[in-house]
């Protein structure tokens, strides 16, 4: 399943009758000799119907073939990102998250946001709801955070510790190593690209090693694993155990580019991240529901109601969105 910020934001309800197979005859008819004339709307289309094919990627009818191609496809469509041009996007929680810093043209974020010190010696960085940002260290080394993440760093800028996701591109420096302190575990850097998820309300941790090379270490600094390029050491919290799995880079990266990507993911694990990033609740009203697994890919700058609208069309499951003085929108989903 595929969720499409575009098909829903449609006026005309004839595009979802087209890809969905319930349009009449005539409204067929009228479609595509409109479409035969207007050579936008033909590119927009043919966009649609690459996201519409995708959509049925978790349906057996397609080969697992297919499935890889229709997501490398997605991944990878769309212009590349410029690096000169900042647009801020304000907006309520129906319209947009709650702040979107992009980059006109792309979705490469980088904007520092710096909160005081939390001790003498640590400087602390914060990525709020909806917002995607990134710190430049003194020796030229890059970190970007997740929507809900903080991350403290010491004076010398050697170690840090960190309460979210973040994507680090440490440079190499024989003299000095680079830690990030997780608690439970640790990911010391030997001059290389990675990825960290550990956000408290999840059930694991992960690091992803992108380049080079790092070594995950437990809390007493025992080494757990060395992952190779393109490994996931996947930690679970509440019971130790640990393994190491491949993963494709746009899995684990999309975030910076601005798309949510769920891959044979749990409705209630995308719903965890729903909230993450719209600051809204969510509530699943049947537990079989929760369970479910879906696939899908979808820009962040979608609104969390047209987010909503193409689940339901997708899915055929139903949703409430409620406004709550006071409190955080709350969205109830049953069948």
């Amino acid at each position: 399943m595929v969720f499409s910020d575009k098909i829903s934001t449609m006026k005309d309800q004839i595009y979802s009758n087209i890809l969905t197979g319930y349009a009449s005859e005539k409204e067929k008819k009228d479609f595509y000799e409109e479409l035969g004339r207007d050579e936008k709307k033909q590119e927009e289309f043919i966009r649609l119907k690459r996201l519409w094919d995708l959509s049925q990627m978790a349906q057996n009818t397609l080969s697992s073939q297919r499935k890889k191609q229709l997501f490398r496809e997605f991944l990878h469509a769309g212009p590349p990102p410029k690096k000169n041009r900042l647009q801020r996007l304000y907006g309520s929680w129906k319209y947009a998250a709650a702040v979107v810093l992009v980059f006109l043209g792309g979705f490469w974020l980088n904007t520092l946001l710096h909160d005081t010190e939390p001790q003498k010696g640590w400087k602390q960085f914060h990525s709020g709801t909806g917002s995607i940002s990134s710190i430049l260290l003194e020796d030229g080394s890059k970190i970007w955070l997740n929507s809900n993440t903080t991350l403290s760093l010491n004076e010398k800028e050697t170690l840090a510790r960190l309460v979210g996701e973040a994507y680090f591109e440490i440079n190499h420096n024989e003299k000095r190593t680079f830690t990030v302190d997780l608690g439970a575990l640790k990911v010391r850097d030997m001059g290389t690209s990675f990825n960290i998820s550990a956000y408290p309300d999840e059930e694991n941790i992960r690091a992803t090693l992108i380049d080079g090379q790092i070594i995950i270490l437990d809390r007493h600094d025992r080494e757990l694993s060395q992952p190779a390029v393109d490994e996931t050491f996947r930690f679970k919290k509440t019971d130790g155990s640990f393994f190491t799995e491949r993963l494709e880079k746009k899995l684990v990266t999309g975030w910076m580019e601005n798309k949510f990507v769920f891959i044979d993911m749990p409705l209630a694990a995308i719903c965890q991240e729903i909230e993450k990033w719209y600051g809204v609740s969510v509530l699943i009203g049947d537990e079989q529901l929760k369970t479910e697994k879906y696939t899908s890919v979808v820009r962040r700058t979608t609104t969390v109601a047209q987010l909503m609208e193409m689940l339901k069309l997708t899915t055929g499951i139903n949703y409430k969105i409620t406004e709550q003085e006071g409190r955080k929108p709350a969205i109830c989903i049953s069948k």
